[in-house]
């Protein structure tokens, strides 16, 4: 017998099924970023999955955590804190660049959650924002998956594995730069105003987030590292084509917008970032309204009232200056300690 193979005749008008590569796309688009946040998860298990924190910085128990535990404090009570009682024998707090206000993630986490988790996930979230936010940059480079991945877990593990991860300054200015070069790049590669004001928007905020975390060095290489990308990047759309007025005029108008959105808030008389409680009217109105409010409710700092072995214990403080934000307070009366000098 002899079998005879014949091929089934063409069906017309039936198109092929296209491939399934959504479900791949997906996949390749979410993987670099997942690892990323596993792996700083898994480095910072500590502080992820165990309600502790940790004595290897000295900053973080004796100054952070009563620092950012008093403003989450003032902020839940619906207060701008702009005097801290609690420390020396009274000082300004919001006027302090290092504060945390206007902090964006310490103002959220200590005014929702406990101060000790609050800590935790403040410490945990910086070098998540660093790795996955220099991903984000790469790409928008043009940069290929792995290459951007490579380079967000470079810089995420680098904070995640040392002591950098534990000094919140400089932690927070590697946290942030990356998101303001994000800003910078969508904002010169964008073809619409519209887009271009969004991403203007996203690099003030970022500018912004890395002074309320380091003003001083933070700040000076997050601006230079910033600058350095825009005039290379202008550069390179000039070769590119672009018209040399138009590409220096926004290149200019990034650079001065940035700063300058971020000093507005301080421009008004008054404002938070006076250097004192009683320098403007504004100032002294606030403080006015932190005096009748400390009748019903006081901030406090979390070891208030514990006793000689807390940081700032009550008897520390000169009673004539208790919940009085004055610059100049009255000497200490006899039996008050002298330490709160």
């Amino acid at each position: 017998m002899r079998a005879v193979l014949t091929r089934p005749p063409e069906t017309p008008g039936v198109p092929e099924r296209p491939p399934r590569r959504g479900s791949r796309e997906v996949l390749e688009a979410v993987a670099g970023p997942a690892l990323i946040v596993v792996l700083v998860v898994f480095a910072m298990r500590g502080f992820a999955f165990r309600d502790a924190l940790t004595n290897q910085h000295p900053d973080i128990l004796a100054f952070w955590l009563p620092h950012f535990c008093f403003l989450g404090q003032s902020l839940s009570h619906g207060h701008i804190p702009l005097w801290n009682p609690n420390q020396m024998v009274g000082m300004p707090y919001a006027a302090d660049p290092q504060s945390g206000w206007l902090n964006i993630p310490a103002m959220a986490l200590f005014g929702t959650l406990s101060c000790a988790t609050a800590l935790r996930t403040f410490i945990l979230i910086q070098p998540l924002l660093a790795g996955l936010g220099l991903y984000w940059f790469l790409r928008k480079e043009g940069l290929h998956r792995a290459a951007a991945t490579a380079g967000g877990l470079s810089l995420a593990m680098l904070i995640a594995t040392s002591v950098v991860g534990l000094s919140l300054p400089f932690a927070g200015t590697l946290a942030w730069t990356p998101v303001a070069l994000v800003g910078a790049s969508g904002y010169l590669s964008a073809t619409r105003w519209t887009a271009r004001l969004g991403w203007l928007a996203l690099a003030a905020v970022a500018w912004g987030q890395v002074a309320a975390a380091h003003m001083s060095h933070g700040l000076a290489m997050a601006s230079l590292a910033v600058a350095v990308y825009v005039v290379a990047r202008t550069v390179r759309n000039v070769r590119g084509g672009a018209d040399v007025r138009v590409a220096v005029l926004m290149a200019l108008v990034f650079l001065s917008f940035v700063p300058l959105a971020n000093l507005a808030p301080c421009s008004s008389p008054g404002s938070a970032c006076s250097p004192g409680p009683a320098s403007g009217t504004g100032t002294r109105r606030w403080a006015g309204r932190w005096r009748a409010s400390r009748a019903s409710t006081t901030s406090r700092s979390p070891w208030a009232g514990s006793g000689a072995g807390g940081p700032w214990p009550s008897a520390a403080r000169p009673a004539a200056t208790r919940g009085r934000p004055s610059c100049s307070p009255s000497p200490p009366r006899s039996g008050s300690g002298a330490s709160g000098t």
